[in-house]
Order: structure tokens, then sequence, then C-alpha cells
């Protein structure tokens, strides 16, 4: 019936000659039908998106620092349903949002400006973490105790964006990055920890103490902060498809969203332990204590007093000159940045800044 109708040509609504009043009849009867069928699918069509659930792309694998998210599914209710995706090394948060293999991603904004500078339409909605986490560790056993020293030798990075902060320290401390090899290293500073590497990037919220639990001693390992150095962007922020923030229902799905993850960890900040079960209960291989000491880690970077997500224009634009100021292409991240954020979702989600 459907596939007659969406089928019909022209002849089929033709009137014309004799019995052409029976024939105005049959035609006006089958537009109607075919009025009421395309009405139907876009009704269809509707229904579907709304309770498809929204694809969260996370930034890593499995672990507490995304325990606020995890608390957000484990209470969803009501019409939008959120999937976590779990990431890793080598997978590009913002590569599967713009192939649309994801809704929404957890990414840096390192990541972003370097993708909308080729042209990728992906806009940041809220900022989770309001301060960087990330380091450079120096094995100085090895004799490795500056960036000079690491002229020859390869450093290990993740590429989910913590390689971009390694070029620009490397720029500023005077190292050519052809002299240095970046090369991707494995999850959980195994490579350093079994001597494979001898310098890579850590979260100090993670792999630090990965090392520290792995026969590493404080005064065994240089650790370069990138955000004493000025070279730290903000990290963890969540983004969407410039486009898709346009559609009513993706609207209301992102906010449902934001307002359940802004419940998430404040969940997660006043109950951590049930934090910690939800995220060893994603990956049973995670050490409790491990991940309660990424936890209380990660809720500082997290303001309580602050308004959940709210971006801060001037660290936005902090990033921005980090960035700009050591790139090749300087004026493509400052154009990249132009429009490259928006309150618009936070604000609906009730999380608005106070001024």
């Amino acid at each position: 019936m459907i596939g007659h109708l969406l089928n019909a040509s022209p002849q089929d609504l033709k009137v014309s000659g004799k019995g052409s009043h029976k024939a105005s009849q049959r035609g006006a009867a089958l537009c109607s039908k075919l009025l009421i069928v395309i009405f139907l699918m876009l009704v269809i069509k509707g229904y579907a998106a709304t309770n498809m659930p929204l694809r969260i792309q996370l930034h890593w694998s499995h672990q507490a620092q995304f325990a606020g998210y995890y608390v957000a599914e484990s209470r969803q209710k009501g019409p939008t349903t959120i999937e976590l995706l779990e990431g890793g090394p080598g997978i590009d948060p913002l590569d599967k949002l713009s192939k649309g293999e994801a809704d929404v991603a957890i990414a840096w904004v390192a990541q972003a400006l370097e993708a909308r500078r080729k042209g990728i339409d992906i806009v940041n909605v809220a900022q989770v973490f309001t301060r960087p986490g990330i380091a450079l560790a120096f094995n100085k056993k090895a004799g490795v105790k500056s960036a000079r020293d690491l002229v020859g030798h390869s450093v290990g990075v993740w590429n989910v964006g913590d390689e971009i902060s390694v070029r620009l320290w490397l720029q500023r401390k005077g190292v050519s990055e052809s002299s240095v090899k970046l090369v991707q290293q494995a999850e959980g500073a195994r490579d350093l920890i079994t001597g494979k590497l001898q310098c890579g990037t850590v979260m100090l919220y993670n792999e630090y103490w990965t090392l520290l639990e792995g026969g590493f001693k404080s005064n065994d390992l240089l650790l370069v902060k990138l955000g004493d150095e000025g070279l730290g962007m903000l990290e963890d922020g969540i983004y969407a498809k410039g486009a898709q923030l346009e559609d009513p229902i993706f609207r209301h799905k992102i906010t449902d969203f934001m307002k359940a993850a802004a419940l998430g960890w404040d969940n997660a900040r006043k109950h951590p332990s049930a934090a910690v079960a939800l995220t060893t209960a994603k990956r049973p291989t995670l050490d409790p204590l491990h991940e309660r000491r990424m936890l209380e880690s990660i809720l500082k970077l997290i303001p309580a007093e602050k308004p959940f997500g709210w971006l801060e224009p001037e660290e936005f634009e902090r990033s921005v000159n980090i960035f700009a100021d050591h790139a090749q292409d300087a004026d493509g991240i400052r154009k990249a940045a132009r429009n490259a954020w928006t309150h618009r979702i936070c604000e609906e989600a009730g999380l608005k800044k106070i001024k």
C-alpha cells in the first residue's frame, strides 16, 4: 500500500476527458492517502529518533575518569537513555563523532580545534574538567632527565590529543620534532614500567599512580606537568555536531544528558564508593583502590562550587592562544576557534552560571 502510493505516477493523478469527475475524486483520495502516509512516516521517524539512546563516546577505556557518567547511566529514567562507548589508545572520539558512530564525544580542546581546522563541524557544549591533568614522565634511572636527552629517543603518546601537547612542549624547549619519535604507547604506563620507553605522557590522576604502584619511586621520575609549563589546555569537554544542535529532538536529548551528568558527578562526589563500584563493574580487572584514588584526583578538576559544564570563555581563549602560538597554522587555529563553543545547552539544562 505505502509503496503503491509513494510510487504513484503523474498519470495516476491526471484528471481529463470522460469520467473526469470520478477521476478527480480518485486523485483527491490518492493525494489524501499519500499525505497521511508521509505524515505517519515523519511521526515514526521522530519517534524512533526520540527513543534511540544517545551514544556517548568516552575519551578513554572504562575507568573512574568517567565515574559520574556511570552513575548517570545507572540512574537514567524517562525517554532519554544513554549508551557509553568505550575509548582507548588510538581511538579518536571526535573521529567517531564526525563519522556518525557517536552522537556526543568526550574530547580535549586541542583535538577539537584541530578537527575544526580541518573543516569538521563540532562544538563544545560543556567543559567538565577546568584544569589540565596531563604530564610527561621521564625515567631518570635511564639517564633521561631533560628535553635534550630525548633526542634520538621515542616518546610514548596515546594519540588522543596528548601528542599535540608533547609537540608544543618540544618546540618550546628547542628540540626538533624530527629528532624525537612519537610512538603509540600501551595503556596503563606499561611501556614505561617494562622499560620499553623512557618517556611518555601520563595523566596525574591515573598513570602517575600506576608508575608508583609498579615499582617506581617518586624520585626515580622527572615529572613535567604541562599545566605548570604554561601548556596545559582544557581537557575533558563534551562535544556534538553543530548541525545536530539545531535539531530540537537532539537538543532535548543532549540537554537531558547534561542534567543527568551533573547529577551523576554530584552523586559520585557524595558517594565515591558506589561510583567506584559502578566503574569496576564496567571493567572487572580494574583495581578498586586505584580507581578510588583516581576519582578523588578527578573531582579536583571538577569544582563543586561552579555550575557543572560551564565553559569559562577566558579559559577557552587561553587554550586557543597556547595552541596557536606554537602551531604552524596559527591563523587556521584561531579561525577554528570562532563559534567553537556554546552555553546554550548548559543554559537549557539549568546549569547557567550566576553572574
